[in-house]
């Protein structure tokens, strides 16, 4: 008689030994591994932004201007957990942990020049608020524009970053808001700036494009 396994403790155990594994990754940001996830939203008259503590990122993106052809209602961008905007930063000796997995606290939304909106989230080391490593997440929503800065502030680049070098992961999924998804697979780019020139990528270009050297 082969025994019977119970799979929920199996399931419970793993999650448990994943969680203590994500805290011991974390070192000097232990305090920030486990959290509430909270949200807080900045628009201009063209979009509303969600942005999420967890990781210092947006969440999602409403569109005012544009519908969805099939419901009918604003199109949403980057609304899964699919999508995140990431980078490794060193923990402590031989450990790192990814940026989209951490808690970042002081979530907030301030005004900014000439009609600006800025929001920001910290990241900080240790258990004390004093504490001189850390990280802040700054990103400025302009009026009447799709544009957006995201600025990264580290307090010790050198020991968070290795080799000083901060590998950006940047992971989008498309869903689908025109009525002929091939005509928007197409058409889907990505516009890219290097030293105020502008240039963009579609897949109707090639498939791929490398940004080293950007």
């Amino acid at each position: 008689m082969q025994p019977k396994l119970d799979t929920t403790t199996m399931r419970l155990d793993a999650q448990k030994a994943d969680s203590q594994l994500q805290v011991t990754k974390a070192g000097m940001f232990q305090q920030a591994v486990n959290g509430t996830e909270q949200v807080i939203f900045a628009e201009n008259s063209v979009f509303k932004i969600a942005f999420t503590n967890k990781g210092g990122q947006p969440k999602y993106v409403e569109l005012k201007s544009f519908k969805n052809a099939e419901t009918q209602k604003p199109v949403v961008l980057a609304a899964s957990d699919f999508n995140k905007i990431s980078y490794a930063i060193n923990t402590a000796a031989n450990q790192s942990s990814q940026t989209s997995d951490l808690f970042f606290s002081n979530g907030k939304v301030e005004q900014g020049p000439s009609g600006s909106q800025v929001v920001s989230f910290e990241l900080r080391g240790g258990d004390s608020a004093q504490t001189n490593t850390y990280i802040k997440h700054q990103f400025i929503i302009y009026p009447d524009t799709y544009k957006i800065d995201f600025n990264i502030a580290l307090t010790q680049p050198a020991q968070l970053l290795t080799q000083g070098n901060l590998n950006l992961i940047w992971k989008y999924e498309a869903h689908q808001q025109e009525s002929d998804l091939d005509f928007e697979r197409q058409n889907t780019q990505v516009g890219y700036i290097e030293d105020g020139n502008f240039d963009y990528h579609t897949i109707g270009k090639k498939a791929q494009l490398s940004l080293e050297n950007l």
